[in-house]
């Protein structure tokens, strides 16, 4: 039982050095009796993620949009624990980051394309949403540029448009990540807030 820091520091030593020696023994061969459980409690279950969106308002997808949000976050909670729970090399890491903001980027684009149901087209660009969530006071001028932000670094998907190396540039550090999470939070609270 872990009850302080030196506890803590050790069980993740002993861990490490575990799941070293399973990784050591079996390369890249994919064998069920190597595979460790994924502990419980840190990824937030579909209902308790619901609970925190928006109400959808497009009545034709309301079911399946909201339970499709709830699982790409699920994603970004699994990608969150490998973040916070693992120490992952450079490269790994950035690019971890990287996926968090695209599945970031992708709910928010969605809540916005829902938030503005009946009075915006789906087919606008998500630029063109987030202007239009800020004439209509829904969103504020930082929020729209924060969520342009979080959707230029979304749009970095596709490899064939990059002129670098996305690892050189230090694009993925751990504050973006934080930023990313912070936009989206704030949509969230605006979306929610204009519900009322």
């Amino acid at each position: 039982m872990i009850s302080n820091e030196e506890d803590l520091a050790a069980s993740a030593e002993e861990v490490g050095t575990l799941l070293q020696e399973i990784q050591d023994y079996l390369g890249d061969r994919s064998n069920a009796s190597g595979r460790v459980p994924f502990p419980k409690g840190f990824i937030r279950t579909k209902r308790s993620i619901e609970s925190t969106l928006p109400v959808t308002k497009s009545p034709k997808h309301r079911d399946a949009l909201s339970k499709n949000i709830c699982y790409t976050l699920i994603e970004a909670d699994v990608l969150k624990w490998l973040l916070t729970r693992t120490h992952l090399g450079l490269v790994a890491k950035t690019m971890v980051i990287k996926e968090v903001m695209r599945v970031l980027g992708d709910v928010c684009d969605s809540l916005m394309v829902d938030a503005l149901y009946r009075k915006h087209g789906a087919k606008k660009s998500y630029k063109q949403r987030t202007k239009k969530l800020s004439e209509l006071g829904i969103i504020t001028a930082e929020l729209q540029e924060a969520l342009d932000w979080l959707w230029d670094q979304r749009s970095r998907v596709h490899l064939w448009q990059l002129g670098e190396s996305e690892y050189d540039d230090h694009r993925y550090g751990v504050d973006r990540y934080e930023r990313a999470h912070r936009t989206y939070e704030q949509l969230i609270a605006a979306l929610k807030t204009s519900d009322n």
